[in-house]
C-alpha cells in the first residue's frame, strides 16, 4: 500500500518517511508490523519537537509526553494518540485489525503534517491522507478515497474525537479550502479543491460516461496521486504526471491483466510486471509499452558486463 502520504517527510526526514512508507505496506497483511513502525515514527516526531521546543530529551515517553502538553506543543488528542501506541506496541499478544491500524497510520501522518508544517514550512500545506486501492482490493469496507489531516488549520475534518476518518467526498471537500463543485453541460461533474478557475488540489471528477477519477489535481489535469475507474471496467492507480501515467502505478484491465510497474506517458515504461489472465506473467524491462528483456536476461547480461570489466587490462577509474 506504498504511497506518497509520507513523501513530504523525504528530504528532511528521510526516516519518517521510511517508517511511514513501511506502516502503509504491511498494514493490510501485517498490521502488527505495520505498528511496530509506528512507534519509532511517533518517538523521532516526538524528539524532534523537543528540539524545537528546547526540552530535554530522554525522558520516559509519558514524561515526554507531559512536558510537550504542558508546553502546548502538542494537544491532549495529539497525547491520547502516541501513548495509544506505545501501549499497544508495549503489551503481548494485542489483537488488532487492519482497518483500526490503518486509523492509526491516517493519525501518524496527521500529527507528521502539523509538526512539518508547525516547525519547518509555514507555507506547507498538508494534502489530504490517500488511501490506496490495496485496502479496497483486501476487502476492507473503505472506498479509495481521502483521510483528512487534523492539522489545528483542518481540524473541523475529523469529527469523531479529533480522529481522521473516511469521508464522503461531496459532504467532506466541503471543508477545504477553494472548495467548489463544478458541473458542465455534457453532465460532468467536478467537486474538490478549485484555483483560478482549474481543478487544484484534491478532488473527483465524474465524466458522463461513468469514468471517475479520485485524486490529486494541477492545474486542470491529474497530477500527483490518485485512482481512475474507466467506464469499461479498467482501473489505474498511481503517479500521474499532467495528465499521463507517469511514474509507479498498478493498471488492471477488465478481461483480468494487470500490470504494476513503471509508466511513462501512458505507457509501460522501465521495470514492471504483466499478469494476463491465462496465467502468463511477463517481468522484466519494458519500453514504451514493449517487453524487452526478462529479468533473468537482464541478470545474465549484468553479470557478463562484469565477467568481460574484470578480464580487461585497463581501468577507466579516475
Amino acid at each position: 500500500m506504498n504511497g506518497p502520504n509520507f513523501s513530504f517527510l523525504k528530504s528532511s526526514y528521510p526516516e519518517l518517511c521510511r517508517l511511514g512508507n513501511r506502516a502503509e505496506a504491511y498494514v493490510c497483511d501485517y498490521p502488527q508490523l505495520a505498528v511496530i513502525q509506528l512507534e519509532p515514527f511517533i518517538e523521532i516526531v516526538l524528539n524532534h519537537i523537543c528540539r524545537f521546543e528546547n526540552l530535554v530529551i530522554g525522558a520516559s515517553v509519558h514524561e515526554q509526553i507531559d512536558r510537550l502538553i504542558s508546553r502546548r506543543a502538542i494537544n491532549t488528542q495529539e497525547a491520547d494518540f502516541c501513548r495509544l501506541i506505545h501501549q499497544a506496541t508495549s503489551e503481548d499478544n494485542v489483537s488488532l485489525t487492519t482497518e483500526e491500524v490503518l486509523d492509526w497510520i491516517g493519525r501518524a501522518h496527521s500529527l507528521a503534517c502539523r509538526f512539518y508544517k508547525d516547525y519547518n514550512d509555514s507555507s506547507f500545506e498538508p494534502l489530504p491522507y490517500l488511501i490506496s486501492g490495496n485496502v479496497r482490493q483486501n476487502g476492507l469496507d473503505f472506498d479509495s478515497g481521502l483521510l483528512f489531516p487534523t492539522t489545528e488549520k483542518e481540524a473541523s475534518l475529523a469529527d469523531i474525537d479529533g480522529k481522521p476518518v473516511v469521508g464522503e467526498w461531496n459532504r467532506a471537500f466541503i471543508h477545504l479550502e477553494n472548495y467548489a463543485e463544478v458541473s458542465g453541460n455534457d453532465g460532468d461533474k467536478y467537486v474538490g479543491q478549485w484555483k483560478a478557475g482549474r481543478k487544484h488540489g484534491a478532488g473527483k471528477y465524474t465524466w458522463h460516461d461513468g469514468t471517475v477519477y479520485e485524486g490529486e489535481w494541477k492545474d486542470d489535469l491529474e497530477h500527483g496521486r490518485g485512482t481512475k475507474r474507466y467506464a469499461n471496467g479498467d482501473v489505474y492507480t498511481g503517479q500521474w504526471e499532467e495528465g499521463m501515467f507517469n511514474g509507479e502505478g498498478v493498471y488492471q484491465w477488465h478481461d483480468g491483466t494487470v500490470y504494476e510497474g513503471s509508466w511513462h506517458d501512458h505507457m509501460e515504461h522501465g521495470r514492471g510486471t504483466k499478469t494476463f489472465p491465462d496465467g502468463t506473467i511477463l517481468t522484466g524491462l519494458w519500453s514504451y509499452g514493449e517487453f524487452l528483456y526478462s529479468s533473468e536476461r537482464l541478470a545474465e547480461a549484468s553479470l557478463a558486463v562484469k565477467t568481460e570489466r574484470k578480464s580487461w587490462p585497463f581501468s577507466f577509474d579516475i
